[in-house]
């Protein structure tokens, strides 16, 4: 009986050396594919805050008010209504309840002055004609993101708040408005920032394009749950670059 040898044949070196190049061709054309998305996706994030920061400041020239704050919202802007769930502020200078102490951005869901400005920022700005990416007939009762509140192409959105001096949680004790990348929201900011969206290089890429690259210094500081995203509070303490989960929460100045 006569025995195919060809069966029996194994892979060549050769054809080894070709299925491998394949294969490593494969797995780096996967990791190309996904820096240039999260390349893409820091690029929207950063274009998408300076718009937001433009677009308040352009607000606040036209009305002399902040947006949110802004007393005579159904007076002067179009569509601003009842009906559109759009209300005015209380034109006291501060977007938001301030009363608490350290930052509290998550009022979203509440339907009274001054807790609802925080929704009213956003929903102002559109109404405008200064931001898009929200529906401005939402109710603020039902906050969503990319409904009441502009979402990240990261995880969760964007929240606006005001923080005082306050030596406890959250960490920074800079004073005034803060636009805040989270996860959650419905998260009370001083109880734990539900879904941090951010991982420490993520944090620390926009961090340096847009301000010092430092977590606790300058316009753009980092807040963080379990000590995962910066070495610690002191002005010349570091992102942990390391650390690879979403453990940042980003504040942005806008004042």
């Amino acid at each position: 009986m006569k025995v195919d040898k060809m069966k029996n044949k194994g892979f060549t070196l050769v054809e080894l050396a070709i299925v491998m190049t394949i294969i490593g061709l494969l797995i780096g054309g996967i990791l190309k594919g996904q820096e240039m998305i999260n390349n893409a996706r820091l690029t929207s994030f950063i274009t998408g805050m300076k718009s937001y920061m433009a677009a308040k400041v352009s607000f606040q020239d036209k009305y002399s008010n902040l947006p949110g704050d802004f007393v005579l919202a159904q007076n002067k802007l179009p569509n601003c209504t009842d009906a559109t769930f759009c209300f005015n502020g209380d034109g006291d200078g501060a977007i938001g309840d301030t009363s608490t102490s350290g930052f509290n951005a998550s009022q979203a869901g509440i339907n009274t002055t001054p807790q609802v400005e925080t929704s009213m920022f956003w929903k102002h700005m559109a109404l405008a004609g200064y931001i898009t990416g929200i529906n401005v007939s939402s109710d603020p009762t039902a906050p969503a993101w990319g409904i009441t509140h502009p979402s990240s192409p990261f995880v969760g959105g964007l929240m606006i708040g005001y923080n005082r001096e306050y030596s406890g949680s959250p960490n920074t004790d800079e004073t005034g408005h803060f636009l805040m990348v989270i996860g959650d929201i419905n998260n009370n900011a001083s109880q734990g920032f539900g879904r941090n969206p951010l991982t420490p290089k993520q944090a620390w890429l926009i961090d340096k394009k847009l301000d010092d690259g430092m977590p606790n210094t300058g316009s753009v500081l980092t807040e963080h749950v379990g000590s995962r995203c910066k070495f610690g509070d002191a002005n010349d303490d570091q992102y942990r670059l390391t650390e690879t989960a979403g453990n940042c929460v980003l504040w942005f100045s806008i004042d």
